[in-house]
């Protein structure tokens, strides 16, 4: 050995929970350790070890950035910034450093820490707050004025509506939406449906179905919904002014499985006016549904005699002036009753006089079609009728139909019975067939075929409410009798013959136009293999077999064409039709010549593809 002193290096590394591996070396003087290291014996060794925040062999330290590693730092919710040996946590704002990182400051716990006015509540949440103006106070939470409303200055019996700088005093009695559908009347049945789900503002009911709500208890299926509403509670006296109350809807309740009379509410608002009637403030229904609707008393109509027919007369009985029957208009003879029958395109309504039932000893309220679900109703407006309804439609309220080559017959039978509250009581059943006969054409011909071959689409077009559009294949050329079944079997030599209708809605402020149809050997409209029978609005000139009948002038369009197949190994042919909405004030019928349109509607809205198919040429 030469005397000098010899060290022999080791180089140790161990891993701390998450911090960066350290290193040691050996050494027999202290004083060649790093100055960011430490000198420390063990069992008789001394080592020069790295402090913490460095890394090195402890002859040489390095500082260790803490920051790069995201398992040696711990300032969440914050950012790390890092320093000579260390690193420090510097919090966002809404947060303060706290011992392991940064914590939320609750801004809400003193007014020094938020700037929500002093009229508002302070809601606290990590890394910040929010402030809402409290009840009675308007504004952003920030600044707060009071209402105008609260406390209201308006007399009582009125509404205070409130406007950013002002206010308005309104009277419901005078200020109403007028509800006006015997369908209404919880004697009602099912037949199709009222949607209330838009209803925002005062109301009041009137006609032949109740002016006010039933105050009890009104089952499902009944008032032209699936779900009627009733007033739970009882209607306010005129001094009351406006009162709230809880309007029901009786519905089933799944668990366990019964019937429920207030399943689903909601609260409304009620005013007695002066001149007697009701007003109602609805916002919709419970659930914001459709199936759900506001039903109608039949029992409470107009006091008094106002309503009295001709077959009625004002009499006080019992200290109460009201309608009754003259019966000396009748004979005692059922088979004098003559009911009325109303014929229309969507329904049929047949109609009894209440008086006349009476007088022979039938029971006005217990009267039913050959669905016993489908009862009467109380049908005044000035006639004193018990009337049915049920919908031009196979199966609606047990109706059948015949058809032969022109017409379809809709046929149902009303069922009337003794009236048990007459003194005496004959025991009878009368049973009145009815039918109406309709044309049939392009809609009706959809009613009554089993399983027509159909494109249907729902559409919603500004405040006209939903539309259906209907497209459908037909074989004859007075289109009524569409194709059944899952697809159309033609030969080449076949016509076929295609609709295109608009139901629904309000179809007088609109015509329909095809602008585009053609067939493709897939269902994709997008296929690009196509061939035109309508382009631009106007036949395809090359094919002499296309015929439009009908396309811009009305709410139908119509053609026919010669089928055909497309070359190559395809089977099927699939009709497409893209049509849109014209404005009824205008012209909107395309002026077609050679094989472009020469003019084509401007005033067109909407683009829409209806698809029929498949159809396979019998040849295949």
């Amino acid at each position: 050995m030469n005397g000098h002193l010899l060290c022999v290096s080791m180089l140790l590394f161990s891993v701390v929970g998450d911090k960066l591996p350290m290193s040691t070396t050996t050494t027999d003087d202290c004083t060649s350790c790093a100055a960011n290291a430490t000198c420390e014996e063990f069992a008789g060794v001394r080592e020069c070890r790295c402090n913490d925040g460095f890394v090195g062999d402890g002859f040489s330290c390095s500082d260790v950035d803490e920051c790069a590693y995201p398992r040696t730092y711990s300032c969440s919710p914050g950012y790390c910034k890092n320093t000579f040996g260390s690193y420090v946590c510097h919090c966002y704002g809404g947060f303060q450093a706290s011992e392991g990182g940064c914590i939320d400051i609750d801004e809400c716990s003193s007014p020094d820490l938020n700037q929500c006015d002093g009229n508002a509540t302070c809601s606290n949440y990590d890394g910040g707050y929010s402030c809402w103006c409290s009840e009675g106070y308007r504004g952003d939470g920030y600044h707060c004025r009071q209402r105008a409303c609260n406390p209201n200055p308006c007399p009582s019996g009125t509404e205070c509506i409130e406007f950013p700088d002002s206010y308005l005093c309104l009277d419901p009695c005078q200020e109403y939406t007028t509800l006006n559908d015997y369908r209404r009347s919880s004697s009602y049945g099912l037949v199709s449906y009222n949607c209330d789900s838009y209803l925002n503002g005062w109301y009041r009911f009137t006609g032949s179905g109740g002016v006010r709500m039933p105050e009890t208890c009104v089952h499902i299926l009944k008032c032209n919904t699936l779900a009627p509403v009733w007033l739970n509670g009882i209607h306010p006296a005129v001094e009351d002014g406006i009162v709230s109350r809880t309007a029901c809807a009786s519905w089933y309740d799944d668990s366990p499985p019964s019937y429920s009379c207030c399943l689903w509410s909601t609260t409304i608002q009620v005013r007695q006016c002066p001149a007697g009637f009701y007003v109602y403030k609805l916002q919709g229904t419970p659930l914001g549904a459709c199936t759900l609707s506001y039903c109608t008393d039949p029992n409470y109509l107009s006091p008094g005699c106002s309503d009295c027919t001709e077959e009625e007369e004002c009499r006080i009985i019992n200290g109460v002036e009201g309608c009754h029957c003259r019966n000396e208009l009748y004979s005692s003879d059922v088979s004098s009753l003559q009911p009325q029958l109303q014929c229309e395109s969507s329904f049929m309504k047949i109609s009894f006089s209440t008086c006349q039932l009476k007088h022979l000893g039938l029971d006005p309220h217990n009267i039913h079609l050959r669905d016993y679900n489908c009862t009467a109703f109380e049908d005044r407006s000035g006639t004193g009728l018990m009337s049915l309804v049920t919908e031009v439609q196979s199966g609606s309220c047990g109706t059948y139909y015949e058809k032969n080559d022109t017409y379809a017959t809709y046929i149902n039978t009303v069922f009337l019975t003794s009236d048990t509250s007459e003194i005496i009581i004959r025991d009878q059943e009368v049973r009145v067939n009815f039918n109406c006969s309709y044309p049939l054409d392009m809609l009706i011909s959809l009613d009554v075929s089993f399983q027509p071959i159909i494109s249907s689409l729902d559409i919603n077009i500004g405040s006209t409410g939903k539309f259906t559009l209907k497209m459908a294949a037909y074989s004859d050329a007075l289109f009524s009798s569409p194709y059944e079944g899952t697809e159309i079997q033609l030969s080449t030599k076949s016509m076929l013959y295609i609709g295109v209708i608009i139901t629904g809605g309000d179809p007088s402020r609109f015509r329909l136009l095809m602008k585009n149809c053609y067939a493709t050997p897939s269902m994709d409209p997008e296929d690009s293999t196509k061939y035109f029978i309508i382009k631009n609005s106007c036949p395809n000139p090359q094919d002499h077999t296309v015929t439009v009948i009908q396309n811009g002038g009305d709410l139908l369009g119509q053609f026919s064409v010669q089928l055909f197949k497309f070359n190559s190994y395809y089977s099927y042919v699939y009709m497409h039709c893209e049509v849109s909405f014209c404005d009824n004030d205008t012209n909107c019928t395309p002026y077609c010549s050679g094989s472009r349109a020469l003019q084509i509607p401007s005033n067109a809205t909407g683009n829409y593809t209806l698809r029929i198919g498949p159809i396979k040429n019998r040849g295949f």
